[in-house]
């Protein structure tokens, strides 16, 4: 109580922290005497954690230097190319005790710490790194598969791991003159996409605008986004950095699983199978927050122009309605113009290649010119998504 009391009133006031300093250095004496224990008290731990995730907010590089002599941290071992991870404390808590209760309290309370410290320093020492990599490979490829106590657990790990590794991301771009930074680039793009990493991610963004809209229904406050939602806006950012940072020009498993995958049971909620694409076009009948449906649109987009597939197939019964709701959004004209785009970037991208969503979007049919000839002419239906657009261009330029 006393360690989570003085973390509340540093986080409202830092300059406290120089009245407090000989409690605050006793946060490192507490980690280094429990966490070794063949029972350790988690939750006090846990508490220490969230203390420090405060004060990485000021001084990052001297909280992990401090904590990395406690003993609780991982270590690297082997080449930048080989990275492996030597056991500590925190492997041996996460490993033996949260495993086996489904309680994540120090995970979590450790992924808080990652998260603060990258967004207040640029630096990342060796023991971030190791934490960092240790998180990647312990918990990010199997945590769908572990035990949670509660549904609000699951949804709050998922949240947490998918935060940091979006971060990660942002944090390690652009910076080729470090090595540090861009060997931990390398590796988050390479295990995400590459790797089993991605199945967490497609399982987020699978959940389907039905799930979406009965989190919002349920949710008791308007004002504050329900945490599985903006876990499917984090998903949206990260599987576009990585299809950005991709390198090669094969498939990767990643673009695979989103031109080939059925899901049906997410990380939030069960539900009937259906095509990951279907999924995605979904979100286009979601209104609440425009975010969703444009970054959906916009995921939809890139598949068009890079996955071996025909979308249209892949959408089955549900390609008409789909036409028909871009139809209603871009004639509506209290829609956002960053929507429009979005759905019309999809269509000028599906003339190259997929010709099958062109025309269901373009929706034209052959009519005869008079009845003296047989020469015929290609007319737009009224449902075609051409109306709207014609619509909105002015008269005069047409």
């Amino acid at each position: 109580m006393i360690i989570k009391l003085t973390a509340r009133v540093i986080k409202y006031n830092w300059s406290v922290s120089f009245n407090i300093g000989p409690l605050l250095s006793n946060v490192y004496s507490v980690l280094h005497k429990f966490s070794g224990l063949l029972h350790p008290p988690v939750f006090l731990i846990a508490e220490c954690i969230n203390c420090l995730a405060v004060m990485a907010e000021n001084q990052a590089e001297e909280v992990w230097r401090q904590l990395a002599q406690t003993g609780f941290l991982p270590q690297l071992i082997g080449s930048p190319q080989n990275l492996q991870i030597s056991p500590s404390h925190y492997c041996n808590i996460l490993n033996v005790w949260e495993r086996a209760h489904g309680c994540y309290a120090v995970t979590l309370a450790m992924m808080r710490l990652l998260h603060s410290s990258l967004s207040s320093s640029d630096t990342i020492s060796e023991y971030m790194l190791a934490t960092i990599v240790y998180i990647m490979q312990a918990v990010f490829l199997t945590s769908q598969n572990w035990r949670y106590n509660s549904q609000k657990d699951r949804e709050e790990f998922c949240h947490l791991i998918l935060k940091l590794c979006l971060k990660v991301l942002e944090t390690t771009a652009n910076k080729a003159s470090d090595s540090i930074h861009t060997m931990l680039h390398d590796f988050t793009v390479d295990l995400l996409l590459t790797s089993s990493g991605h199945v967490l991610i497609i399982n987020v963004l699978g959940m389907g605008v039905s799930t979406v809209n009965k989190l919002m229904a349920s949710s008791h406050n308007w004002c504050q986004t329900s945490v599985p939602i903006e876990s499917l806006k984090i998903s949206f950012k990260i599987t576009d950095l990585l299809l950005q940072c991709k390198k090669t020009e094969s498939v990767t498993p990643l673009e695979e699983a989103l031109a080939t995958r059925t899901v049906g049971h997410s990380f939030f909620s069960a539900s009937t199978p259906q095509h990951i694409v279907t999924r995605l076009a979904s979100y286009i009948y979601h209104h609440d927050d425009n975010t969703v449906p444009i970054s959906a649109i916009q995921l939809l987009t890139r598949l068009a122009s890079v996955a071996p597939m025909s979308m249209f197939s892949c959408l089955g019964q549900e390609a008409l309605a789909l036409r028909d709701n871009f139809v209603t959004r871009l004639s509506a004209r209290t829609e956002t113009n960053n929507l429009r785009i979005a759905i019309l970037n999809l269509i000028s991208v599906s003339m190259g290649t997929q010709p099958g969503l062109l025309e269901l979007f373009l929706s034209l049919s052959l009519r005869r010119k008079n009845d003296s000839t047989s020469q015929k002419k290609e007319m737009i239906r009224p449902d075609s998504c051409l109306y709207p657009v014609l619509n909105m261009i002015d008269p005069k330029h047409q």
